[in-house]
């Protein structure tokens, strides 16, 4: 359904020769498109379960300069580790990274909190 919706709105904003979007696993798809030669500009990465475990994989598709929309779940005491986890992955990937904003966008419970960190690949 989020792809469907994603080409409905890319029709109604008459934005069709500006972006692509992709179907399926990124797990699967992502590698193969790096491995032809493609990259990216902007990488959301909405799942917090589970998106931590794809950093890797997103900066290896990203762009110099692109920006990166990662979620997770931290506690409020440990939000700052966000910040850690992804500096750690771009510098096993041989990159580097500009912090553009961490916020709290939503709790999961008492002291857990649903954040968005983005950043720019550089």
């Amino acid at each position: 359904n989020a792809h469907k919706y994603a080409v409905k709105n890319i029709a109604l904003n008459k934005l069709a020769n500006k972006i692509q979007l992709f179907k399926g696993d990124a797990k699967k798809i992502v590698p193969k498109l790096v491995k032809s030669g493609q990259k990216f500009d902007r990488i959301v990465m909405p799942l917090p379960k589970q998106a931590e475990k794809f950093l890797g994989t997103a900066i290896n598709a990203a762009k110099k300069g692109a920006t990166v929309h990662i979620y997770s779940f931290y506690p409020e005491k440990d939000i700052g580790k966000a910040k850690q986890k992804i500096a750690a992955a771009c510098k096993k990937a041989k990159r580097s990274c500009k912090f553009l904003k961490i916020a709290k966008v939503g709790q999961q419970g008492p002291r857990i909190w649903r954040i968005c960190a983005d950043f720019k690949v550089l």
